[in-house]
Formats: C-alpha cells, sequence, structure tokens
C-alpha cells in the first residue's frame, strides 16, 4: 500500500462484534445450551479411524475406547463454572447488582416491552409507579459478612420484590430472585471466606510452620450459592412477552432477562477448561474429562462457523474493523502483519478477497487449526472429513478461556515469535477489541515487551460508552504491568467505530501517528 509509515495490527473478539458475532459470555452461555450430539457422533467417526493395532491405541488409550460412553459437559459441571464466577469475577458481580437499575435502563432500552409500559403495567398491580417502593429499610446484609450493598435501594430490584409479594404464585419470578439473592451472598460470602483463610491468625511465630498449614477452612457452599443462577440461564427457555402477556410472565422473564444479562458479561469457565484439558494428555487416567474436553472444544468451533455462516452478507459487505483496512493506503499508513485472538479468518474473506494478500497470525488457534496432543502438533484441516479420517483423535486448536496453552508446539511458538519481530519492525502497534484480560497472559507480556523493551507505540482502540481515555489508559497500564508509559495511547471509539471527534478510527491513529 502506499504509505511509509508501517503498522502493526492486533485483533480480539471486540472487532468482530459489528459483524454480528459473539464475545464473551454470550459465547460462554451458547457453548453450554449447545446439542452436542452431533458432535459426539463426529468423535465416534474419528475413534473409529483410528488403528487398534497401534502403539496409541494399546498404551495412549484405555481399554475398550472404541465401545466407552462418550461425556460431555452438563449439569454436574454447574458447579465448577460457579466457582469460577465465585472466585474470578465475583467483584464484578457486586457492581453488577449495585447499579441494577444502570443495569435494568440499559435492558429496558431493547427488551419485548419499554421502560414506560413496563411502568404503567406494575402501577396497574400497584398502583404506583416503579421507584414510589424501596426496599432498603426492610432488608439489609448482615454486618457479619462485613459489606454493604446498593441493591435494596434499586428502584427496580424493590419493584419486583413488591411485584411478588403481590403475586407470590409466580415461579419464574420467585426463582430468579431468588438466585440474585444467592449471588449476592454467595459473593460477600466469598470475599469473607477467603479474607478469613488468608488471615486465620492475627499473630504467629515465623519460626513455627505448623500454623502456615492451616489454610482452607472456610468454604462457600455452591450448591447453595447461585446455582439456580445458571440453571435459569442456562435450562430455561426464553420467551417473549407483550403489555397484554399476564403480570407474572412479564415480570418473572425480565427478571430472568436481568439474569442472563448478568452471566453473559461475567461467566467464566477457565476453571472447568483448565481441569479437564490436562487430561487430553492423558485419556488413559478420565475418559471421561477427555471426551468432556474433546466434545467442548468441537462445539466452540461448529457455533463459531455456523455463526459465520449465518452473518455471511453482514461479513462480506460490511461495514466494519476489517472492512476500515482497505482506507489505509489512502490515509499514508502500510500495513505491516496482523494478529487476532479471533478463531476465524475472516480479514482474508472481505471485500471479495481484497485483503487475501496478508497473511493473519492467529495466536488463539483458528477454525482450520486441530491440534494432536499426542504429538503435541498442530495439523490443519479444511474439510471436517480429514478431521474425521486422521489416524489420532484431534481437537480444534481454539484457546477459549483457559489458563493452559499449549504454547509448546513448533509452530506455534514460531508464530509468537513472527509476530512479535513483524510488531518490532513496525513503526507503531493498533489493537482493537482486545482487552488484556488476565488468562491472556501469553498475550500481555508479548505486548509488555513491545512496550517496555522495544519502546514501541501502541494505539489502544478503546470502545468508550461513557469514562474518560485517562482512566481507560490507566486501566489498561494496570493489567500490562508496564513501566514505559508514554509509549500507551488510547484511542476512545463508538458502536461506528468512530472517535468522539467524528473521525474514523483509523483516520485517528493516522493523525497521532503521522501528525
Amino acid at each position: 500500500m502506499g504509505g511509509n509509515i508501517k503498522v502493526g495490527l492486533f485483533f480480539g473478539a471486540g472487532a468482530e462484534v459489528c459483524y454480528g458475532l459473539p464475545s464473551g459470555g454470550k459465547f460462554a452461555l451458547d457453548l453450554f445450551r449447545a446439542n452436542v450430539d452431533k458432535e459426539k457422533t463426529k468423535l465416534r467417526n474419528n475413534i473409529k479411524s483410528v488403528n487398534k493395532l497401534s502403539v496409541y491405541a494399546n498404551k495412549w488409550l484405555p481399554n475398550d475406547f472404541d465401545v466407552k460412553r462418550i461425556h460431555a459437559f452438563g449439569r454436574s459441571d454447574f458447579a465448577s463454572l460457579l466457582q469460577s464466577i465465585m472466585e474470578y469475577r465475583r467483584y464484578d458481580i457486586i457492581k453488577f447488582l449495585d447499579e441494577f437499575d444502570i443495569q435494568a435502563e440499559r435492558v429496558l432500552q431493547s427488551w419485548d416491552i419499554s421502560k414506560a409500559e413496563l411502568n404503567q403495567i406494575f402501577k396497574s398491580l400497584i398502583g404506583e409507579d416503579i421507584g414510589d417502593v424501596i426496599y432498603d429499610q426492610k432488608v439489609s446484609l448482615s454486618t457479619q459478612l462485613g459489606a454493604n450493598t446498593d441493591l435494596f435501594k434499586s428502584e427496580y430490584f424493590s419493584a419486583l420484590l413488591e411485584v411478588l409479594k403481590n403475586r407470590p404464585e409466580s415461579e419464574l419470578l420467585t426463582r430468579s430472585l431468588r438466585a440474585f439473592l444467592q449471588l449476592l451472598i454467595g459473593c460477600h460470602g466469598q470475599n469473607l471466606a477467603s479474607g478469613l483463610n488468608q488471615a486465620l491468625f492475627a499473630k504467629a511465630p515465623n519460626d513455627l510452620p505448623i500454623f502456615d498449614d492451616i489454610g482452607g477452612v472456610f468454604r462457600i457452599d455452591l450448591s447453595c450459592a447461585g446455582l439456580t443462577a445458571l440453571e435459569l440461564v442456562l435450562e430455561e427457555e426464553a420467551h417473549t412477552v407483550s403489555s397484554s402477556s399476564s403480570m407474572e410472565s412479564i415480570f418473572g422473564e425480565f427478571a430472568r432477562k436481568m439474569l442472563e444479562v448478568l452471566l453473559e458479561r461475567h461467566l467464566n469457565y477457565q476453571a472447568l477448561i483448565d481441569e479437564h484439558f490436562r487430561y487430553l494428555y492423558d485419556p488413559r487416567a478420565e475418559w471421561a474429562k477427555f471426551t468432556k474436553i474433546v466434545i467442548f472444544l468441537n462445539t466452540a468451533r461448529t457455533y463459531i462457523l455456523n455463526k459465520a455462516c449465518g452473518d455471511s452478507a453482514r461479513i462480506k459487505d460490511g461495514p466494519g474493523y476489517y472492512h476500515d483496512l482497505l482506507n489505509f493506503g489512502t490515509i499514508g499508513l502500510d500495513i505491516r502483519a496482523i494478529g487476532t485472538t479471533n478463531y476465524n479468518s475472516l480479514v482474508p474473506e472481505v471485500a471479495e478477497g481484497a485483503l487475501s494478500t496478508y497473511q493473519v497470525e492467529h495466536l488463539n488457534g483458528s477454525v482450520h487449526d486441530f491440534y494432536d496432543p499426542y504429538l503435541n502438533t498442530i495439523v490443519h484441516f479444511t474439510d471436517d472429513n480429514e478431521c474425521l479420517n486422521y489416524e489420532r483423535i484431534t481437537v480444534p486448536l481454539m484457546f477459549t478461556q483457559s489458563g493452559i496453552k499449549p504454547l509448546t508446539c513448533i509452530e506455534m511458538s514460531k508464530r509468537y515469535v513472527g509476530l512479535y519481530d513483524s510488531f518490532c519492525d513496525s513503526d507503531a502497534v493498533v489493537v482493537v477489541g482486545f482487552g488484556f484480560n488476565g488468562d491472556d497472559g501469553h498475550v500481555n507480556g508479548l505486548f509488555r515487551n513491545l512496550i517496555d523493551e522495544c519502546n514501541k507505540d501502541i494505539y489502544i482502540c478503546h470502545y468508550q460508552s461513557n469514562g474518560s481515555d485517562s482512566a481507560a489508559a490507566r486501566n489498561y497500564e494496570r493489567k500490562l504491568r508496564i513501566t514505559n508509559r508514554d509509549r500507551l495511547h488510547i484511542i476512545g471509539v463508538n458502536d461506528e467505530r468512530k472517535t468522539l471527534n467524528g473521525d474514523f478510527w483509523y483516520e485517528s491513529i493516522a493523525k497521532a501517528i503521522i501528525g
């Protein structure tokens, strides 16, 4: 392309939202809701292709592997999902509950019933507007939990409680409100238990290690601390409501929708995946966990492919961040390298292949990458039949929400090194739609080195619904743990991929780099 300024580009899940593809918890919820019968059949067919006389079959796979039951994640695994939420996202959930009214108004902007309609329906039952009845004086958390909550100050949560008081037969509303209370108590209880476990003794002699041996005494009973929420969202079918629906249906479905939004934003299944991923390398140890992770990864791949097919017209025609790359040459920017944590290969597909010359490095794997855990190698399949006829069991190489990354295989290591070197050779690196979360330490370390060791300028396109660039910058500095702060630049963008002054993100980047 025609400019002299070389830029590296790095895309995360947020870059594909404009193409109709899911990100975050929505992706997770859909995976656990998915029917896995086809994936079980695919695995069974893959197993049939294994040579039963081979060393692989006799030494690595368990006896009678070809007739053993194939397992998948289900209700029995919900406790592990909940454990992840309570451990890693409890502060986020508490914040959501404390901001219940803000979250409710966001939901009502695009829900089946408007804010005004919901208020009118509430008034027809209670005789007052939403907000006239507040439960803060009637309900408070135990001081022994060591925390306060704004949940009962919420106008909408108070309204839901008031509806339940008047319509106690509303089962869905009852279960949904119980789930919110369980999450509230569970998260604050986890804080309390964690604090107690870390400070069981106010004082103890350093030369007596026996005091260090006492730990983990206090635990939260997960069966009573939020499983209702997961069951409601994962198993309860959503229903469309209207102003003519019954009172119980309207407020019950609204409460269930609020639960769904909460989990979409904060569901974390890293612990569940990490608990099972290790069994890819040792199926003889526990076949059930081996097949669960195989089925899960195949389900994720099928879901991603189906979503891309379903939105093929939107992906082809845009608009979106990948289509914007076509404008780089006109503003004096050359694309030096492209990296991504997304699994699709959309960059070469947009604009009828106009970007097909660019090699995209998939640092979290892709829908065309498969992993052979027996040999710790990556194999590439463009056709599903190739996978089914392969002589060993493979899994899609996609690092979903996992802290375990099979980065020791040579090809994946080459991707990281090659992309890093290309970024170092660029004048600047632009990041779009990537949050630098804790389970992405493998990528965070790459960018930390670019900033602190290579003195490379990094421009992060940050979705800016509110807040300031400086607050976002401090957040990214904390996540990346960098010392060279002057090299980090934040570009606030909105849903139209524009900055506050009306420039497209790439125009703002060009002005910042070129001047």
